[in-house]
C-alpha cells in the first residue's frame, strides 16, 4: 500500500512538472510571437505623419520634449519643407548659447544641436534624412547649415530656422545588414527567454531525476532486490555477490601431523 501511494504521489508530482512546462512553452511561444510582429507596429503609408518632437537646452535649463503640431511634421516618403516655430528671440540670440534637440517616432533621437554658439555663428536650415525599407524607418541623419551674422545681439526679431524633409531607400547591397541589424534585438531577447525557460524547467525537473529523497523524490525505491535486478539489470558486483552466496563453503583444511617421535637407547651395563 505504501508503494503504491508513494508511486500515485511521484505521479502527481511528474505531471505537474509537465504541466509547468507546457505553461512556460505557451509563455515563450507567446513572447515569440509579439517579437515577431511587433515592428509591424511601426508600419506606415505613404503620406502618415511621423511624430516628432523637440527640446531645448538654455541658460543651463533643459526643457521637456514637446510635441511639433502636424503640419510641420514629416510625412512619410514625402520631401517638405517647413518653419520650425516656437522659438524665442531672447533665447536665439543669446550670448550664452541655445540649443535643441529633436525626437523622431520616439526610437530615434539627436543630440542637442547648436542653435546659437554665443560668438554670432547661427543655424539657418536643418536637413534630415530618412532612411527607410519597406513601411518602416531604420535611420535618421541630418545635416546643418549655418551663417554668421554681423549683426550679432542687435537682431532681436524671430529667427526662421528651415527643416528639410527627404527620404532614402535603404541600399540593396545593405539589406543583410539591415535585417541583422532589425532583428538582432529580438533574436537576443528571444535567446535570454529560453535561457529563461530552460532554467525553470532543470529546477522542476530535478527533483525527480536524482534518485534521493526517499518516496517524495525520484525513484521510487524497490522493497524487492529481485524485481530490483530484473528491470534494470544486475551490475558485476551483484552477480559476484550472488555467486559468492549461493557456492558452498570449503572443506575444513585437516589438522596437522605431529612428527614422529625419536627414542633414545637405553644404554645396557
Amino acid at each position: 500500500h505504501a508503494h503504491a501511494h508513494a508511486h500515485a504521489h511521484a505521479h502527481a508530482h511528474a505531471h505537474t512538472a509537465r504541466m509547468c512546462r507546457g505553461s512556460g512553452l505557451a509563455v515563450l511561444v507567446a513572447a515569440l510571437a509579439l517579437l515577431t510582429f511587433a515592428p509591424a507596429a511601426h508600419a506606415y503609408r505613404f503620406g502618415d505623419v511621423i511624430t516628432f518632437e523637440k527640446r531645448s537646452s538654455f541658460n543651463f535649463i533643459i526643457s521637456d520634449w514637446s510635441n511639433v503640431v502636424s503640419k510641420r511634421c514629416p510625412r512619410f516618403m514625402q520631401q517638405i519643407t517647413v518653419e520650425l516655430p516656437g522659438i524665442d528671440p531672447q533665447e536665439y540670440h543669446s550670448e550664452r548659447g541655445f540649443k535643441l534637440a529633436f525626437r523622431v517616432d520616439s526610437r530615434f533621437m539627436t543630440p542637442f544641436l547648436v542653435v546659437n554658439d554665443g560668438k554670432g555663428t547661427l543655424l539657418n536650415v536643418i536637413t534630415f534624412k530618412f532612411i527607410y525599407h519597406g513601411d518602416d524607418i531604420v535611420d535618421l541623419e541630418w545635416d546643418l547649415d549655418y551663417e554668421v551674422g554681423q549683426d550679432h545681439g542687435e537682431n532681436k526679431t524671430q529667427k526662421r530656422i528651415m527643416i528639410h524633409y527627404t527620404w532614402e531607400e535603404f541600399e540593396e547591397q545593405d539589406s543583410a545588414l539591415g535585417m541583422v541589424a532589425l532583428l538582432l534585438p529580438s533574436f537576443i531577447t528571444s535567446m535570454l527567454l529560453l535561457l529563461m525557460l530552460l532554467s525553470q524547467v532543470e529546477t522542476i525537473v530535478d527533483p525527480f531525476s536524482n534518485g534521493g529523497g526517499g518516496a517524495h523524490g525520484g525513484m521510487i525505491p524497490s522493497t524487492s532486490k529481485t524485481a530490483a535486478a530484473g528491470a534494470y539489470g544486475a551490475s558485476p558486483m551483484d552477480e559476484l555477490q550472488g555467486y559468492a552466496a549461493s557456492s558452498p563453503p570449503p572443506p575444513p583444511a585437516p589438522p596437522p601431523t605431529p612428527p614422529p617421535s625419536r627414542t633414545t637407547p637405553t644404554p645396557h651395563p
